[in-house]
């Protein structure tokens, strides 16, 4: 279990779920915690996006296809 499951856990046991989820930004459901989900489908979209906000890596996608499915 990662520390916002723990964190979440605990305000709900604390002060009940609607203050917890307010506490913890939960929007639709759902808490940004900051990480993206990369995959072989979106991994060019996710490389232009870095590229996009000056974010360095050492990888490159050119003249690599993800696999058919």
């Amino acid at each position: 279990m990662g520390y916002k499951s723990v964190q979440m856990i605990y305000l709900i046991a604390t002060k009940g779920k609607d203050a917890a989820f307010a506490e913890m930004g939960v929007k639709n459901g759902v808490i940004d915690t900051g990480v993206d989900v990369v995959t072989a489908k979106n991994l060019k979209e996710y490389e232009a996006s870095l590229d996009a906000r000056g974010i360095p890596h050492e990888w490159t996608t050119q003249g690599w296809e993800p696999p058919s499915q």
